[in-house]
């Protein structure tokens, strides 16, 4: 398989989180005006964790921006921004990209970036593959109304992730000229457990904080869900902004961070 990979080539990030994890856990500071929270000093800081043994190439950012009928709604000098996107770390490793990331979940949430106008799109889809390359699932998504940030939720009727499994997704942009006008992004994804004095923290906490503690324990997907969710929730939300924002940014995935959520 050919692997290709971002514009912006991301470097390898360990960083350990600015303050102890009862710290972090202390009441926030109390609004400037109603609906609308103060950032705080310290944003979320991305622990990465190693590879698995594996290794997970893929690609998180495809290199053309128009795909036959599929046209950029706009387009941007940031070339991120022309271009579909997964919001997952890369790691080069010679001359392989690893798209990687954890949750703690059976289902979890994947978001991506689509940037073409929807007139274009024929349909948009995700599949998930376990580490053999079967089938686990198909998912239909929704075509955006405009260009932005999308989600896609695993559906619990359908079989989950189990602990410890490694799985290949493939996220599909399909358009309306014949042949083969496709987009996609490729990575992997696995579900890993928390220890009990976790997952007791996690249940006193707050979104913000539950986020904190997901980038801090480097899972991934959990924490990004766990800010998009919060920024979703509360638009006006400055921390949650902040947080997303620098959650990005350290991933060198920030041109993605002030993009709408539009699903």
């Amino acid at each position: 398989m050919l692997v290709a990979h971002r514009y912006l080539t991301v470097a390898t990030i360990a960083i350990a989180i600015a303050l102890p994890l009862n710290a972090e856990f202390a009441p926030a500071s109390a609004p400037a005006k109603p609906g609308i929270t103060k950032p705080s000093k310290v944003a979320t800081r991305f622990t990465r964790p190693p590879l698995p043994k594996r290794g997970a190439p893929g690609n998180a950012g495809r290199g053309a921006g128009t795909r036959a009928c599929m046209t950029l709604a706009k387009k941007s000098p940031q070339p991120m921004l022309n271009n579909l996107n997964a919001l997952v770390p890369e790691e080069r490793v010679g001359k392989v990209t690893h798209v990687w990331g954890l949750t703690t979940l059976e289902h979890p949430t994947l978001w991506f970036y689509i940037p073409y106008d929807n007139t274009g799109i024929d349909s948009v889809s995700f599949t998930l593959q376990d580490n053999a390359g079967q089938m686990v699932q198909k998912v239909s998504v929704p075509i955006p109304a405009r260009a932005g940030l999308v989600s896609v939720q695993l559906p619990e009727t359908k079989p989950g992730l189990q602990v410890g499994n490694i799985y290949n997704w493939f996220f599909t942009v399909h358009g309306k000229c014949p042949g083969d006008p496709r987009a996609f992004v490729e990575g992997w994804i696995e579900r890993t457990s928390l220890d009990a004095a976790t997952r007791d923290r996690l249940q006193q906490a707050s979104p913000q904080q539950k986020a904190e503690l997901f980038a801090a324990k480097g899972i991934w997907y959990d924490a990004l869900n766990t800010l998009a969710e919060l920024r979703r929730v509360e638009p006006d939300n400055a921390t949650a902004i902040a947080h997303w924002a620098e959650l990005l940014k350290q991933s060198d995935m920030e041109p993605l961070s002030i993009q709408a959520i539009v699903q």
